[in-house]
């Protein structure tokens, strides 16, 4: 399986844009999507909870190239979080690879 996600660059009709993203801007976003996925998986409608489900996901791209933006080392702080995953009694099943490509 191979999926493709785009990183967004600014919407011209909202005029949202990763240019001048803020973390209140990111936050109060990912709450609106959040209680969308949530509403689908009551409704059990699956397609809908897939696409809140990709929603949600598009507002972890946005957070992680805000991240990036800020300079700090995502490749670093992956394998930390795995670390943390695995300290804490977790195995995997498999690895998804994430490519960012610029």
């Amino acid at each position: 399986m191979k999926l493709k996600l785009m990183i967004l660059k600014n919407n011209k009709i909202t005029g949202e844009s990763n240019q001048n993203d803020s973390w209140e801007k990111i936050s109060n976003k990912l709450k609106e999507e959040y209680l969308e996925l949530q509403e689908a998986i009551k409704e059990g409608d699956r397609p809908h909870i897939s696409e809140e489900a990709f929603d949600v996901q598009q507002m972890i791209i946005r957070i992680m190239a805000l991240l990036e933006k800020e300079n700090l080392d995502l490749e670093q702080l992956g394998k930390r979080h795995n670390r943390k995953l695995v300290k804490r009694g977790w195995t995997h099943s498999e690895i998804i690879r994430i490519f960012w490509d610029k």
